[in-house]
């Protein structure tokens, strides 16, 4: 018989995000780095292996148009997100580093294209363009549940876990 892990941490919610894009344009204006997406996919995928396994698509529209409607919940509940994209140095050792980044404050531009300002850790920078990016989006697992997971889900959380 397989033996399953349930301690304590099995217990605290942790979703990670996956939104594409075709293009992430980084641009500087005012002191203020921010990233515009171009032709972001519209299938977004979330998973998360605790407290229950889910897998499952949601719309990429409908996970930006909620973050910018509750934006003082995510600058109060930040996601750690990292950008992965096609145009990545890779080591001798055959491995590319993700690019930790902090997104904030996101709206949609007059050419329908989401954009957001972005904040990198010191010392780092990014180029102007980057191909066929992935933006790895998670929070720290918590219980209860941060209201950012609730506001993207809540049909899947309720108080007392994972709905099935």
């Amino acid at each position: 018989m397989e033996q399953v892990y349930q301690g304590e941490d099995q217990k605290k919610y942790h979703f990670l995000f996956m939104l594409s894009a075709k293009q992430a344009v980084f641009k500087k204006e005012n002191g203020q780095d921010s990233m515009i997406l171009n032709n972001i996919d519209e299938k977004l995928l979330f998973m998360t292996a605790r407290p229950g396994r889910t897998r499952a698509f949601m719309s990429a529209n409908k996970f930006l148009t909620n973050w910018q409607a509750n934006n003082t919940i995510y600058l109060e509940h930040q996601p750690r997100i990292a950008l992965i994209d096609s145009d990545m140095n890779v080591t001798s050792g055959g491995i590319a580093e993700a690019q930790e980044i902090t997104l904030k404050n996101p709206s949609l531009n007059e050419k329908n294209n989401w954009e957001f300002d972005v904040v990198l850790p010191s010392q780092s920078s990014l180029s102007d363009i980057h191909h066929n990016i992935t933006l790895m989006i998670d929070w720290p697992a918590s219980m209860p549940c941060v209201p950012t997971i609730k506001i993207q889900l809540p049909s899947l959380i309720n108080d007392f876990g994972i709905r099935k």
